[in-house]
């Protein structure tokens, strides 16, 4: 699959990209992805003005999202871009230091190997997670980015400013 080989249109969605550490996720916000701890991530985040999350996609939890994003002042933490299709994807991820991989912490998630992990891994981007189970199992042992426990928005949050500060590229 050369899915993200093929020709980048680099500039296509760079006016969209906001300046900083860009951590993105793209696909389904629903229940599952607990977007509830991005939130409280982000509000701990905010004052490190450099890392920005950029999510794509539509689902149940959009506009619980939308409505946070207003209500908490993080609209310069967290871009909401909209929904795009699939082949829009390696566009978008180019810009990405980060593809985030959240999911609640419940114990049906933790048997979940998200199919987004695999277009992660495809785009050679590190992966932020919060994440329980077969999942986490698998970023740890590819060292393909950090992994704390689902729901640790405090510990997620601690990663991302000690990875944010390292001098890229951000896989050993």
């Amino acid at each position: 699959d050369d899915f993200f080989d093929k020709n980048v249109d680099v500039q296509k969605y760079k006016s969209l990209m906001p300046d900083g550490f860009k951590i993105m996720f793209a696909g389904n916000i629903g229940f599952g992805q607990d977007i509830p701890s991005i939130i409280k991530a982000a509000q701990i985040l905010k004052e490190f003005g450099y890392i920005k999350f950029i999510i794509l996609g539509a689902g149940s939890e959009k506009e619980y999202l939308i409505q946070k994003i207003k209500e908490l002042k993080l609209s310069d933490t967290i871009y909401y871009l909209g929904s795009y299709p699939v082949k829009e994807m390696a566009n978008f991820y180019y810009h990405a230091d980060m593809m985030l991989l959240i999911l609640r912490d419940e114990l049906i998630f933790s048997y979940i190997v998200p199919a987004k992990l695999q277009s992660y891994l495809a785009s050679k981007k590190p992966v932020a997670a919060m994440i329980n189970g077969e999942a986490a199992d698998i970023i740890k042992s590819s060292k393909c980015g950090i992994v704390v426990n689902a729901e640790d928005y405090k510990a997620f949050a601690e990663e991302i400013i000690k990875i944010s500060k390292r001098p890229g590229p951000y896989l050993d």
